[in-house]
């Protein structure tokens, strides 16, 4: 709660346009000591051998407690580093939403690889989480909308035109996660 408090205070600060950094020090400092004391109290219940059954059981639950009382609060304060809501709901999610992303990232990593050896294609950056952003050469604003145009009538994929430095670029993203490993042979077909 302590740290609760000194966050809401803290984002009070800037949405009244006078920052307290102070707010935020003691706020970090307090979840930063929670945390800290969790995982010395783990070590030595585990190294010393003074584990109960109720600290088993509550334990966990007080480590959960404590990453979801940080996420939430980043997520509904206005901290200058908030997170949108969904990631506290996302991050509690079940094992399925953990397994979703990593496929999302492997199939990030295939359409890389294959942009890669694709003559026409090169990498704007290596795919951060599942999304991959991508030149071909030659293509300015009008072929790269019109490309997005032809993926979504022909039902591959849907595409929005994207601009990275200015420069008229391709982002794919992966979210779906029963999204074929076929799809990537697909897209590189649109690119030849």
């Amino acid at each position: 709660p302590v740290f609760v408090v000194f966050a809401a205070y803290y984002s009070e600060s800037i949405s009244s346009g006078h920052e307290e950094r102070l707010f935020r020090i003691i706020a970090l400092a307090v979840y930063a000591t929670a945390s800290l004391s969790d995982a010395v109290d783990g070590y030595i219940a585990r190294n010393f051998n003074q584990s109960t059954p109720l600290g088993r059981v509550l334990d966990p639950i007080a480590d959960k407690l404590l990453l979801l009382c940080g996420v939430v609060t980043l997520s509904v304060t206005n901290w200058h580093t908030g997170l949108p809501i969904w990631f506290a709901l996302a991050l509690h999610g079940v094992d399925a939403h953990r397994r979703e992303i990593r496929h999302g990232i492997t199939m990030a990593r295939r359409m890389a690889d294959a942009l890669e050896a694709c003559a026409t294609t090169s990498l704007v950056l290596r795919p951060q989480l599942g999304v991959v952003l991508f030149r071909r050469e030659g293509w300015g604003r009008d072929e790269w909308a019109g490309w997005a145009r032809r993926l979504l009538d022909e039902g591959i994929a849907f595409v929005a035109p994207s601009t990275y430095r200015s420069e008229p670029v391709g982002r794919l993203v992966f979210m779906h996660p029963r999204t074929p490993d076929s799809i990537v042979d697909e897209i590189i077909a649109t690119l030849a």
